[in-house]
């Protein structure tokens, strides 16, 4: 959770909107009992806990009409004596609890175990050499490497790995030029959103001298000459720009660096000092003779700007504007809130401003390729934030989009950037009436890729360029695409396909051969993991206003069959996992510490598509946002109804877990309904849906919550907001077992909301006498929201979560070694 400034994710997905993170991904009998007693952990829930006296002050202001308090208020400052003391109290009642857990080194233990398993990316092609990224299983990072032919020997290209001791540098953005001999890349450190850009000569291996710095949710757009490259740069920010601070991130501008020269010395084409919120994206059209400008002003739509690039570019573009309303989404391709890209005939940049995470502007720009740097003028093409634009590819100056204007599922268009009037727009493929048109991509000169999803899964088809009409669906079981590479001057093209029972498979499809028949180019095999033994299945359920939502669920074969002949309660521990926000699809996909839930509790792992996400389209996304965000709650707790109508579990034994919009998800479903589940795992929630606005990049996010600052949308949030509707519950019902979990460079949810929520539930909560439940917070060092996570790290926190739940739950553990290995992380 795309990169972007829109919230986090753990699922891949191929569009600029990738940001967020993906999950990095023997069973030999039951454990012995001396491990921890009757094969159960150390169960605590009938113990009240003792939780630290935290100050709480009179901060109050009047809101609308309403009284809010806010005693928390000087948790908001991450630098003061007194937060820092606040984070080491909170974990020396968190670090005790966790470590108690008998079995935790075991879990760890098999955790490492079924971690450690060669994990690859597509390869892609830049210039005459291939590069591809590999872990080896337990590497912090992965490598990139590079190979002369696809049967050459791989050689390591970038070992991040040894860019800091403890593995917290890592790779996030990158850009080869367009010849493949110069790789522009980003490193983020501790998980930050902000980025350092270097560059690499391929030939040797060599870095130029000069580092890129303020630069945040930027993609990097090469000219054709191989000369340059435009970025998103943060010139005016001031203080530091480590991850730890908490100042909104505004007046984003766009540069071009000159390769070999300074950065003071960049160029400052485009900025809109009138509009400090928003983002700018810019790329290069494929013909490389034109800048294509957008700027979105939340998470969805954009406005649409293009100028054509002439022999220099020494001072700020003019622009032309194309789409000129916020109403639709039109996509940039692959990446970022300030993209950039060269079209593949290096005549064109387009440029993709957006004020958020949700709508953008269009601009674009003629390049002349070989040139020296000159001013641009940019012509907007999409000037009102309406709708969502990505560019696809083009001929000439006509350009082919992805785009939900008037259409709910996407559609391709083309605009003639000569004459981009709406009614001279041509549809190349029009909407399909129930699958939604998730990405396209130009291959082999005159074909599409275009991948829909079709009720949460992936179908991927080849379409004429020329006429849209389509040619062949590729083979694929029930899954998703996970990755793809391709370029419209290639002949071939790689894709990976996951699911919940699948770590990976690469294809490669020669588009030369006759008849097209993909190919296994690498499948992805763990030792000690036999999916035949598990099965998935979707099911679909109904939601409170009785929409249809559908489910996946995710089993060990010898899980007993529900039955409604029994009087004995079901006891399957179920981990309920949602996100339901920014037009985001959870759609099937590997994780090897589900695996791990799956063989240890002998559980149900059970993923409602609801509403607020983009599994069914923009329709979808707008039934769960804004003044419908209830929607997303509602169809959560149904999923749990469903799961104990239909006698899989009970409340007792429902786990429910979301990270980022998914922690102001399971947060604001805990309010709700705290009957309703056994334990809440929110990692990075957003939960002080007041003041999410001030911080960062959260003023993104009012595409989805609205802007508290105005009457109709505080009234709204400040219905559902996690940290505002904590209530003491009815005398014998407490507050589920809760773990929040945040980390101390999150500079896109800042560590602030998770601190004053758990705050205030020790103080609605510790006087309650029913509440035995632990609520606790585990608070990570030197990392971020996700992204960029070492290994390390991120098997530690699936051992605290497990430790966390298996004791809070009093579940059995099955599977686990009673000997741990050396090589422990």
């Amino acid at each position: 959770m795309l990169i972007s400034g829109c919230l986090w994710r753990q699922v891949v997905r191929i569009s600029r909107r990738t940001a967020v993170i993906t999950s990095r991904k023997g069973e030999s009998g039951y454990l012995r009992s001396e491990w921890c007693g009757a094969n159960k952990g150390y169960h605590t829930s009938s113990v009240r806990m003792e939780y630290p006296k935290i100050r709480r002050d009179d901060t109050a202001e009047e809101l609308h009409g309403i009284k809010v308090a806010d005693p928390y208020r000087w948790l908001e400052d991450p630098d003061s004596e007194e937060t820092k003391k606040f984070v080491e109290a909170q974990n020396a009642v968190t670090t005790p609890y966790l470590e108690k857990c008998t079995v935790r080194e075991a879990i760890k233990a098999k955790l490492t175990r079924l971690w450690d398993y060669p994990k690859y990316s597509c390869p892609f092609r830049r210039g005459s050499r291939y590069f591809f990224f590999m872990n080896t299983g337990l590497q912090n990072q992965s490598v990139m490497y590079v190979q002369d032919s696809l049967e050459g020997e791989p050689r390591v290209f970038l070992d991040p790995n040894i860019l800091s001791e403890d593995g917290t540098v890592a790779i996030s953005g990158s850009a080869f030029s367009e010849d493949g001999q110069i790789f522009a890349y980003g490193l983020s450190s501790s998980g930050s959103d902000w980025i350092t850009v270097h560059f690499k000569k391929v030939s040797t291996g060599e870095d130029y001298p000069e580092v890129l710095k303020k630069v945040k949710f930027s993609s990097l757009s090469w000219t054709h000459d191989h000369k340059g490259i435009f970025y998103g740069r943060y010139i005016d920010h001031e203080g530091r720009s480590d991850g730890t601070e908490t100042i909104s991130n505004e007046n984003q501008k766009l540069f071009y660096h000159r390769v070999g020269t300074p950065q003071k010395e960049d160029v400052l084409v485009v900025e809109f000092p009138e509009h400090p919120k928003w983002l700018i994206g810019a790329e290069v059209t494929d013909c490389g003779t034109h800048l294509i400008v957008t700027t979105e002003q939340d998470c969805r739509d954009n406005l649409v700007y293009h100028a054509k690039l002439p022999t220099t570019i020494d001072a700020k573009i003019p622009l032309t504007c194309i789409i000129n309303v916020f109403e639709a989404d039109y996509e940039v391709s692959p990446a970022s809130k300030c993209s950039c890209r060269v079209t593949d005939c290096g005549g064109y940049l387009l440029v993709f401003p957006r004020e958020g995470c949700r709508d953008n502007l269009v601009f674009w720009a003629t390049l002349v390729p070989g040139s020296a740097p000159a001013r641009l003028n940019l012509t907007c093409i999409i000037h009102k934030f309406e709708t969502d634009y990505e560019y696809i590819t083009n001929d000439g100056s006509v350009c082919v989009f992805r785009t939900n204007k008037g259409a709910p599922n996407y559609r391709l268009v083309k605009i003639d950037l000569a004459d981009p009037a709406p009614e001279k727009w041509k549809t190349l493929v029009p909407e399909h009436p129930k699958d939604v048109l998730d990405w396209a991509a130009c291959v082999h000169q005159d074909k599409l890729v275009i991948c829909y999803i079709s009720d949460v899964k992936s179908v991927l088809q080849l379409h004429s360029l020329a006429t849209g009409k389509h040619l062949t669906t590729l083979p694929l079981d029930i899954g998703t695409i996970s990755g793809y590479s391709g370029k419209r001057h290639h002949s071939e093209m790689f894709y990976q396909f996951t699911s919940f029972l699948t770590p990976g498979t690469i294809f490669h499809l020669d588009l030369t051969q006759q008849p097209l028949k993909p190919k296994v180019f690498r499948e992805i095999k763990i030792e000690g993991f036999d999916p035949t033994q598990f099965q998935m299945r979707q099911v679909f359920y109904s939601g409170k206003d009785g929409t249809r939502i559908p489910m996946f669920l995710v089993h060990g074969k010898d899980l007993p069959q529900p039955t409604l002949n029994t009087q004995d309660a079901p006891n399957t521990p179920t981990l309920l996992y949602g996100y339901g926000g920014f037009n985001i699809s959870i759609q099937p996909y590997f994780s090897i510490s589900r695996v791990i839930f799956l063989q240890i509790f002998k559980g149900l792992v059970a993923i409602p598509n609801i509403r607020g996400g983009g599994e069914y389209g923009e329709s979808w996304h707008n039934s769960g946002r804004l003044f419908n965000k209830q929607n997303v709650f509602n169809d959560f707790q149904s999923a749990a109804e469903y799961l104990i109508r239909e006698r899989y579990t009970q409340p007792s034994r429902i786990i429910i877990q979301g990270g980022s919009n998914g922690g102001l998800l399971v947060g604001a479903c805990m309010n709700q309904r705290p009957d309703l589940f056994g334990a809440v795992i929110a990692q990075v929630g957003v939960m002080d849906m007041l003041r999410f606005h001030k911080f960062t990049i959260g003023y993104a996010w009012c595409s989805d919550y609205g802007n508290p600052d105005e009457r109709e949308n505080f009234h709204n949030v400040h219905k559902y907001s996690p940290l505002h509707n904590i209530k003491v519950p009815s005398d014998k019902v407490q507050y589920p077992a809760t773990l929040l979990l945040t980390a101390d460079h999150d500079d896109r949810v800042v560590p602030l909301h998770s601190f004053k929520f758990i705050s205030e539930l020790h103080y609605r909560l510790s006087s309650h006498a029913a509440q035995t439940n632990p609520l606790l917070i585990r608070i990570e060092t030197k990392a971020g929201h996700g992204g960029g996570k070492p290994t390390s790290k991120i098997i530690e926190e699936h051992t605290d979560i497990y430790s966390f739940v298996m004791q809070a739950l009093g579940l059995e553990a099955h599977n686990l070694d009673n000997s741990i290995p050396n090589n422990k992380l």
